[in-house]
């Protein structure tokens, strides 16, 4: 029997599909399971308030059966038949999309288009196929298309029985006719098949993820071994090197070109072992089996001969049982991750190990997890409560008391599984519902957006705004105007917030989302407060495939408190000026934003007006996604670097774009970051000094070579005097500032046949080596910072062993370098601890580091000397951030630790507040220097994202709640 939720969405997409007597039908059947016709009538015209006849009856039947929504079956020998509801067949058709997308990519858009319209119709007639199918290649390729789309079970002849035993009787009666009727053959999807393709490249990706492409490439060849039999059960055989191979070349073509196939065989065959001991769903056996002369020969090259007249081969196979538990556990963690946490998740994976899986108290969970003890009994308490873990009292003695009991929490994977399933439906219904809710009040005005009346653009803003329905049912409509009445309270008490601290308001919202009547209230607060409203509409700007509108407060000064926030709903710039009298701010001049088409570029002195639109360079190819990933200004803002997805068909992926002069917006360099797909850079290979004079690009193999900052004639690589010759080099780092009228350059060597390396260089002679620090064997990467002046650095090398055994998470040398005098000194050492984080005065030669196990030390070091000036005690810390002006720094304990926030006086050498910013992703000084904004982003938090303002003395002066799911924030300065 079906849940209740399951049960639900089908009727939702039912419903949605095939309209309401459908609904009604399907959801009788999978409440009440298999029934008669007759019975099927009684219940849906008890259930419907008005009546349904026959005939309608009738055709929602049909309409089921024509898409295989419902079986039937005779029980006994009489005519009756039983009708079923197929639960899967209904929830499958949320993954049509996912179908076509696969078919599409593996067969092209012929194929694609073939088995959409076999979704369309549930059964379709081989002569209408072909018919229909709108493709540019001639019948016979189309036909011979159709069969291959059924050798592979993509699609799948469908035989009616009783409809054959009709064409039987009317060929024997027809007594005139003597020519035998032909059958016309009917074809459906194969759903089972498509499943498991899907099923298929995920195991492809994930294997990819772990190992590597070739991995992947020879893990899809394994499954070409695993398909589904004539009973729906998906079987898998052994397959020997040699079919291996041969198939190999059949999917990727290109890899036996120019090769030794012999070659080609043994790395095959290194991966299949590798493979084997990397995952757990492929297993390798060594059979006895006699080899023919042509085996034995085409062998004989790869591995020498036995004697004797048998020879053990290897053969593998996909254990799909196994496979389908990878891919459920994957699932799993990945739910428990996006509602948990990473916590979370240690949790649940500490409780599942063992056979059985083990119950542990409390205590014992936080000491091995390490987790602190208050937020570890929030995150158990949450996911009892969700349960995913369960209780089971043990009474210490026998008067089994409470009190005097032990808790112990355990995981049982059927509760799991159940709850996590309900959730998931319900969530997939919401969605459903909200979509639906918001396209039937907003359509009427949408056909004629662009000729409405004010009052009918503020209803239309109004209404692209729902919360979350409930389930499916009569009350429907009541939990939407519920819905609807609880969003805008929520909102008119942030404006309460609002009317203590904000004379007037720079308020932005996708225009998906928005209750514009939110616009107009803020309008009013601001003309009751003595503020004239100058809040005017600036533009329109497309961001992840939506429309946003960019609002802007008229200003006759630019000391604006602004920041911007990606989200899921669009790019929105606030200006929080007016919270109160602020200082001075930094150059915020221009925001860049990526988008489908490429990257724009706003001019936030020109209203955040579009200066530049600049288009993608690599096309999207054979359906993977490319476009910008990444972007960064030049330090004077002359010239735009972008960093787009790499694809091996175009490699040049960083590009160079002027933003002022006659060569605005053209593209005036590109190189290659190999293998960047998206998320931070692992190195920005080109950047400038601070006056843009000099332009250095990171060329492996070479070095670092030094063009003039125009770019418009570059250094060639062969110019030995203009190239730093570091031709193993992974990052570099230019001082903010000059030194000896020239900048120093800070150059990382990873560990290869020697140990890992920071050399520093003078821009005045670029080739000449200055100093150089040797850093300890094993380290992985390396941090490098300059103080404000350029004239020291500090080198955070990081290892992924602690050869102390203190830590499991690796050790760290931090040590502090100054290139003038040639001195070099160790600051914190792998017996200290690890460093937590650090950071450089921006005004004063001096930096603070929070170093060691929790509670951290956190101490003040004199940036002349690299040595201890003063320790600012223990805490459970691990985030340092100054203010622009160097006065107060931000000492906090976020990630997993609870919030906690200081504001520490560099002046006065004290601490001036201490707050609690609980589930802080993100954070950062706003440019004036006396506000803190405290950021719960997405992905590392999907629910519950906020943006808090703080003043430097500890008070929150704004707190803003409006957003499903925050994505990214930044000031603007």
């Amino acid at each position: 029997m079906d849940s209740e939720s399951a049960i639900r969405v089908a009727a939702d997409i039912l419903e949605e599909q095939f309209g309401p007597v459908v609904a009604r039908v399907g959801h009788v059947l999978l409440q009440r399971g298999p029934l008669r016709f007759q019975e099927i009538l009684f219940y849906v015209q008890e259930t419907q308030q008005e009546a349904v006849e026959f005939p309608a009856l009738r055709n929602a039947m049909l309409v089921m059966l024509q898409h295989s929504l419902v079986s039937y079956q005779s029980p006994d020998e009489s005519y009756l038949q039983v009708y079923k509801a197929e639960s899967d067949e209904i929830l499958a058709r949320l993954r049509f999309p996912q179908y076509l997308e696969y078919v599409a990519a593996a067969k092209g858009e012929e194929a694609a288009e073939m088995l959409l319209l076999t979704l369309k119709y549930g059964r379709i007639s081989k002569a209408r196929l072909l018919k229909e199918a709108e493709a540019e290649m001639p019948p016979p390729e189309l036909e011979k298309l159709l069969q291959q789309l059924v050798k592979e079970r993509i699609l799948r002849p469908d035989f009616d029985p009783r409809a054959e035993e009709a064409r039987k009787r009317r060929r024997l009666e027809d007594s005139q006719d003597s020519k035998a009727e032909t059958t016309e053959v009917v074809y459906r999807y194969d759903r089972v098949n498509l499943n498991l393709c899907i099923c298929k490249n995920l195991l492809c990706r994930i294997v990819e993820e772990q190992v590597d492409e070739l991995a992947a490439q020879v893990m899809m060849t394994m499954l070409t071994s695993v398909g589904p039999d004539s009973n729906e059960r998906v079987m898998a055989n052994w397959v020997s090197i040699e079919s291996i191979h041969e198939r190999h070349l059949g999917l990727f073509p290109n890899s036996g070109r120019e090769r030794d196939p012999h070659r080609l065989r043994e790395k095959l065959r290194s991966k299949l072992d590798l493979l084997v001991n990397k995952v757990e769903f492929l297993r390798h056996r060594r059979q006895a089996t006699p080899l023919n002369e042509f085996t034995r020969l085409a062998d004989l090259a790869a591995r020498p001969a036995r004697d004797g007249h048998e020879e053990l081969r290897s053969e593998w196979i996909v254990d799909w049982a196994k496979a389908g538990d990878c891919l459920r556990s994957l699932t799993m963690s990945q739910l428990i991750r996006d509602r948990f946490g990473q916590v979370g998740l240690r949790i649940f994976n500490l409780l599942q190990e063992g056979d059985p899986p083990q119950k542990l108290e409390e205590n014992h969970i936080f000491n091995i997890c390490m987790i602190p003890l208050q937020e570890g009994r929030e995150i158990l308490q949450s996911m009892v409560k969700h349960s995913v873990l369960n209780l089971q009292q043990v009474a210490r003695n026998s008067d089994g008391a409470v009190a005097n009991s032990l808790w112990l929490y355990y995981v049982d994977m059927r509760r799991v599984w159940a709850s996590t399933e309900e959730l998931v439906l319900d969530a997939l219904l919401n969605l459903r519902t909200r979509f639906r809710s918001e396209n039937a009040r907003i359509m009427p005005l949408e056909s004629r957006a662009q000729s409405l009346t004010a009052k009918e653009r503020l209803l239309l803003k109004e209404g692209r705004r729902v919360e979350d329905a409930g389930p499916f049912g009569k009350s429907h409509e009541r939990d939407v105007d519920h819905a609807n009445e609880a969003s805008k309270k929520a909102l008119r008490e942030v404006l309460e917030v609002c009317k203590k601290h904000v004379a007037a308001c720079a308020w932005t919202w996708a225009s998906k989302h928005v209750h514009g009547c939110m616009m107009q209230q803020m309008i009013d607060v601001a003309s009751a407060r003595g503020v004239a409203p100058r809040l005017v509409l600036l533009h329109t700007a497309p961001f992840g495939g939506r429309e946003v509108d960019l609002w802007y407060k008229d200003l006759s000064h630019f000391d604006r408190l602004e920041f911007v926030a990606a989200t899921k709903d669009g790019l929105i710039v606030y200006d929080a000026s007016q919270i109160e009298e602020s200082g001075e701010s930094d150059d915020g001049a221009l925001l860049a934003s990526v988008c489908d088409e490429g990257v724009r570029v706003y001019d936030a002195n020109k209203r955040y007006k579009v200066v530049q639109e600049l288009e993608k360079v690599a096309p999207d190819v054979q359906g993977r996604a490319g476009g910008v990933r990444a972007l960064y200004f030049s330090p004077l803002k002359n010239f735009l670097v972008t960093y787009e997805k790499w694809d091996p068909q175009y490699p040049e992926n960083v590009h160079v774009w002027a933003l002022q002069g006659k060569r605005a917006g053209e593209r005036i360099r590109s190189c290659t970051l190999n293998h960047y797909t998206s998320g931070a850079l692992p190195v920005m290979l080109i950047n400038w000094t601070p006056d843009e004079s000099h332009c250095l690009e990171l060329v492996p193999g070479v070095g670092v070579v030094v063009h003039d900052g125009d770019l418009e004639t570059p250094t060639e690589q062969e110019d030995d005097e203009r190239v730093i010759p570091e031709p193993n080099i992974a990052n570099f780092l230019i001082a903010p500032a000059p030194q000896r009228d020239a900048c120093w350059v800070a150059v990382y060597v990873p560990q290869a046949s020697m140990v890992a390396r920071v050399s520093l260089y003078h821009l005045s002679k670029p080739s000449k080596l200055v100093m150089e620090l040797n850093l300890p064997k094993k380290v992985k990467d390396c941090q490098m910072l300059w103080n404000f002046e350029g004239s020291a650095l500090l080198a955070n090398a990081m290892s992924d062993v602690d050869e102390t055994g203190n830590s499991y998470f690796g050790s760290t040398y931090l040590y502090w370098l100054k290139p003038e005098d040639r001195k070099k000194a160790e600051v914190c050492g792998a017996d200290k601890g690890l460093v937590q984080d650090l950071a450089w005065s921006p005004t004063s030669n001096e930096f603070m580091v929070i170093v060691g196990m929790l509670p951290a030390a956190v101490n003040l070091y004199n940036g002349t000397t690299g040595k201890l000036e003063k320790s600012l005690g223990n805490s459970k810390r691990n985030t340092l951030k100054w203010n622009p002006f160097g006065r107060f720094a931000a000492v906090a304990g976020f990630g997993t630790l609870p919030g906690d926030l200081d504001f520490y006086d560099r002046s006065k050498d004290e601490t001036v507040a201490s707050l609690r910013a609980a589930l802080t992703v993100d954070c950062s000084w706003f440019a004036d220097g006396r506000h803190f904004m405290a950021a719960t982003v997405a992905p590392r938090m999907n629910e519950g994202n906020q943006i808090t303002v703080y003043k430097y003395t500890g008070d929150p002066v704004l707190k803003m709640e409006p957003w499903n799911s925050v994505l990214w924030w930044a000031p603007c300065y």
